[in-house]
């Protein structure tokens, strides 16, 4: 199973929301937590276009980044367009390997 987690930087409610602490953890950092944890993923992906969260995870092993599109990033894109994208793109990559 993959997990798929889609964490943009913009957020109008709350500037930088996934990188905000709350307690002792970054917005993010729970909900890569808690799907480690569940260990029901072979997979985990962040889709994101912060960079920000790309730093914090280039080195996490069990964390893929997908880049997520300046279209998609946007207060209109929605989660599943945003799903969608990263099935497309993570289908494209296995056939070119």
């Amino acid at each position: 199973m993959i997990a798929i987690i889609p964490a943009r930087k913009g957020s109008k409610r709350l500037p930088n929301k996934n990188i905000t602490f709350l307690g002792s953890n970054r917005l993010i950092d729970w909900t890569v937590e808690a799907a480690k944890k569940s260990e029901c993923f072979e997979t985990i992906i962040i889709s994101t276009d912060c960079p920000e969260i790309k730093n914090l995870y280039k080195y996490d092993y069990e964390i893929t980044i997908h880049n997520r599109p300046v279209h998609l990033a946007g207060d209109l894109a929605s989660s599943e367009d945003v799903i969608k994208d990263v099935i497309i793109n993570s289908e494209k990559n296995i056939q070119n390997q």
